[in-house]
């Protein structure tokens, strides 16, 4: 049977689905880890007992129990001024991203295929550390290469979606060639024809060649509002170049010139060309699907203002989360992946970003077994790695790198103090580079430093390159 004549039945379980969920779903429990520097208020919580808001929430979570407990209590019920939604595209592949581990055995390193020695001077007193690449499994774009599947999925979370924005909010959904045809006609269906806005293609330069087919150099992105009264800002101008680049003297038409030539100043279209992360780019990250900020803070700019609140929950690398800060919005992220909340995390505390970090009980960060002793610069603190998520090829070059330095894998740890409730308000942020451990103080609220309050103990959150995050607390060496 083909696809039309099987998607009535898909919105229709789908509705089914959400129905029961609202009805007789079992709420989670969830606990607060991390929170950064100031703290405020403002945010969006799922949990009306913390009395705790703050600019961010980022939620490691299953989507779909996070939107069903925020819409059953309330607490997310007609709360978001927008929401981006860019979940896996049904590409039927296992997503791959290159992993850089540094290890201070230089002969592991060159066993795995690695071995190029950091760039530390020879005169440092920090250890040499030997760089190796390998290839980490990101996240499954499978479904059972069933669409049907997938499109489920995206159908019950849409509902809920709808019901989590304000009368005069704004959803986009973030799709490609494999889906987007058929997930238009369920947006149809859920949020009604007469509510769509817009069909922006964003076009770029990145991507392979192909011999079969032109070369697909597009996402679309579907922009539907809930209601007729939603917001649209009046966009500023953009560069609309006349034909052979000459001016055309028309009467009370307004021409300019730059490096280029002559152009007028048009509405913005609905096909946007923004660049995609390139690999040298500041912005990027270990996250296969990235998108650039640009992107994210042109759709933000357009249908929100200061103080209003978005929502991404499929946050992959943190991108709504990044551009919605930066533009004085608040926000709400979420994602079931370790890795993906990994990225967040570290790209806003980089930033100086205001968040809180939340998780399921079951996602929890677990507690190392023993008290670790580190000092307060250099020094270790490894992650241990539960599991490699490696390329089945690279994964007996993990094992022994692991084994020759257990730190190979770490990626970053967040110091501080451990509050009576058991979340981790930060001093500083180590990571770990080529160039040795780098130290980024932060503006701790409450704190100038070690020591805390009376009663709290001074802990680190480590992350390894997976994402996977352990909780460990310190005795603090003050030997420099």
């Amino acid at each position: 049977m083909s696809l039309i004549r099987e998607l009535a039945q898909i919105v229709t379980d789908a509705e089914i689905e959400y129905k029961r969920l609202l009805e007789s779903g079992a709420p989670g429990s969830y606990r607060m880890e991390l929170r950064s520097a100031a703290g405020g208020a403002g945010g969006a919580s799922c949990t009306a007992d913390s009395g705790v808001r703050s600019s961010g929430q980022i939620y490691h979570a299953d989507n779909l129990q996070l939107l069903a407990d925020g819409i059953r209590s309330g607490e997310l019920l007609e709360k978001l001024n927008m929401i981006y939604c860019d979940p896996p595209f049904f590409t039927k592949t296992k997503q791959e991203v290159n992993v850089e581990v540094y290890c201070s055995d230089e002969n592991a390193a060159r066993e795995a295929g690695g071995g190029s020695a950091a760039s530390q001077d020879d005169d440092s007193d920090t250890e040499k550390l030997y760089k190796v690449k390998l290839r980490q499994r990101a996240y499954s774009d499978m479904w059972n290469r069933d669409i049907k599947d997938y499109l489920r999925m995206i159908a019950v979370r849409l509902y809920f979606m709808r019901d989590a924005l304000k009368p005069e909010g704004s959803i986009f959904i973030h799709l490609d060639w494999h889906a987007v045809h058929a997930v238009k006609l369920i947006m149809d269906e859920i949020f009604g024809e007469d509510n769509f806005i817009n069909e922006i293609i964003w076009t770029y330069k990145s991507g392979g060649a192909a011999k079969r087919h032109f070369s697909r150099k597009h996402d679309t992105i579907l922009f539907y509002s809930k209601t007729e009264n939603y917001r649209f800002n009046k966009p500023e101008k953009e560069k609309s170049y006349n034909r052979g680049f000459r001016p055309y003297h028309f009467k009370g038409v307004e021409e300019f010139e730059d490096e280029v030539g002559w152009y007028t100043l048009v509405n913005p279209r609905d096909v946007w060309q923004i660049d995609m992360v390139g690999r040298s780019s500041g912005e990027r990250l270990n996250y296969a699907t990235q998108k650039p900020e640009a992107l994210l803070e042109k759709i933000v700019k357009a249908v929100t203002e200061p103080g209003d609140i978005c929502a991404d929950f499929f946050c992959g690398s943190g991108t709504l989360a990044a551009a919605a800060s930066k533009l004085g919005r608040n926000f709400l992220c979420a994602d079931a992946g370790e890795l993906a909340v990994s990225n967040t995390v570290k790209r806003l505390i980089k930033r100086g970003r205001d968040f809180q970090l939340w998780s399921l009980t079951e996602n929890s960060c677990p507690a190392a077994e023993q008290t670790v002793s580190f000092k307060k610069r250099g020094g270790k603190n490894a992650c241990p790695a539960r599991e490699l998520p490696l390329r089945p090829s690279d994964m007996e070059k993990g094992r022994q790198l692991l084994a020759a330095d257990p730190e190979s894998f770490t990626d970053y740890k967040i110091e501080g103090t451990l509050d009576h409730d058991g979340y981790l308000t930060p001093h500083r942020i180590v990571f770990r580079t080529a160039d040795g451990m780098r130290e980024q103080k932060l503006a701790a609220a409450g704190s100038s430093g070690y020591g805390g309050s009376s009663g709290c103990s001074e802990a680190a959150i480590t992350f390894d390159v997976f994402g996977h995050r352990t909780l460990n607390v310190l005795n603090i060496d003050n030997e420099k």
